[in-house]
């Protein structure tokens, strides 16, 4: 392990590898590696994926054979249709490689057709025995942003990063200071960069990550296993925040059914589960899925659709982890003023109604314990589980005033279930 992480690092060294003894290194690091990953220690296998990774990604060697083996393992993939033809998941190597290179920066460098080809491959090898669904999730995300990323223009991305940096300033909406009401001018130009934060992409591409999101990412909401969950709610939200406004309302709006119960019809708690995190990390990001909510309305039916079943789940207590999530994400990602506001005494009833108590912890370390009032003062932290570190990214006001209530920052307050 320790001789793997030491190539790992060797291999980001500037210099090219001409200058190496002898022209076989390569290939010896990389008989190496495909040893290593035969192996059954999880730690081991990361090492040499990544040895791997690196290996490939490297542009200064003529006729990389390591990246020709990668590619040819790839490629066959289709000859593996079932779990029967595959008993010792020979194609979990190669997946393993590709997940490591796609957390590279060299990704960048990557010619679109060997992106769609190891998006293509993860796809088959998607439900096989030997080739964790966590892994095929985060690969397929990761790899599919990319690809829309390369389709988007340069001055969408710049609007963007201009609608990033107002919501970056608009997070203190609810400090003392007054704020002026948004100008007609203002609301126009809001109005333009959200006509401008669409773009057409090749269809090669727009069919690949519809499959992607149709076929994987989506059902894999409802996995009964939570990391598979966590993946999977990661990479609709990376993906989703770079495709064109229109298509990432689509998505939301194919999380949340149209019906009075929302979620509540979903019936799985799984699957609740995975969608209220998915949603969160859809806001969160501040890309193309916060653009869509521009009215008060349209925040006040998420959280009556998402926040509030997620909340008075009985069935999955990370869901109410979730719930906070989506609150955060809401505070987080969508700051305008009126929205906020007109929806704060909404979700300050969701969260006296969840089953919910605060400890408030005073500078003097003397403790009480209180079922919420409004009246108290305190930094509000709703964590579903203390101790959890999911649980951390729950929401939170801190140092902040809300509708006459001060939050100041002497008093720490952390939530415990009741």
């Amino acid at each position: 392990f320790i001789m793997l992480v030491w190539l790992s690092v060797l291999l980001l060294a500037p210099f090219p590898f001409s200058s190496w003894p002898t022209a076989d290194v390569p290939k010896r690091i990389a008989r190496c590696c495909t040893t290593a990953l035969q192996g059954h220690c999880e730690r081991l296998h990361r090492a040499a994926a990544l040895c791997l990774a690196r290996l490939i990604a490297r542009e200064d060697i003529l006729q990389n054979s390591v990246k020709n083996d990668f590619f040819a393992q790839l490629s066959a993939l289709p000859e593996i249709t079932s779990v029967s033809e595959d008993p010792n998941g020979r194609q979990s190597p190669c997946i393993l490689v590709a997940h490591q290179l796609s957390k590279l920066p060299t990704l960048r460098n990557m010619p679109n057709s060997e992106l769609i080809v190891i998006v293509q491959a993860a796809s088959r090898a998607w439900g096989l025995r030997g080739v964790p669904k966590k892994i095929v999730v985060a690969l397929c995300g990761r790899i599919c942003a990319e690809l829309v990323d390369r389709e988007c223009p340069d001055h969408v991305r710049q609007a963007r990063q201009q609608w990033r940096y107002r919501q970056a300033g608009g997070r203190r909406l609810c400090s003392s200071l007054p704020q002026e009401a948004p100008s007609e001018a203002k609301k126009e130009k809001v109005d333009d960069e959200m006509t401008v934060a669409e773009f057409s992409m090749r269809e090669s591409v727009q069919t690949l990550v519809e499959d992607v999101i149709g076929e994987i990412l989506l059902p894999s909401l409802e996995d009964p296993v939570t990391v598979v969950r966590w993946a999977a709610a990661k990479a609709l939200g990376r993906v989703s925040n770079v495709l064109p406004s229109a298509a990432a309302v689509d998505v939301l709006a194919a999380l949340t059914p149209d019906g009075d119960d929302g979620l509540r019809s979903l019936g799985s708690a799984h699957r609740l589960h995975g969608t209220s995190l998915a949603v969160a990390e859809m806001l969160r990001r501040l890309g193309s899925t916060a653009l869509a909510f521009d009215s008060p309305e349209s925040l006040e039916s998420l959280l009556d659709k998402v926040a509030r079943p997620a909340f008075e789940c009985q069935g999955l207590a990370a869901t109410r982890d979730a719930a906070c999530f989506v609150l955060w994400a809401v505070a987080r990602g969508v700051c305008d003023q009126e929205i906020v506001s007109r929806n704060l005494d909404m979700i300050l009833r969701l969260l006296v109604r969840s089953r919910y108590w605060w400890r408030i912890t005073s500078l003097d370390d003397e403790l009480l314990s209180a079922e919420w009032n409004p009246s108290l003062t305190g930094n509000v932290r709703p964590l579903a589980q203390p101790g959890n570190k999911q649980s951390l990214r729950g929401f939170c006001f801190d140092g902040i005033a809300l509708e006459g209530f001060s939050f100041p920052t002497a008093l720490s307050c952390d939530c415990v279930d009741s």
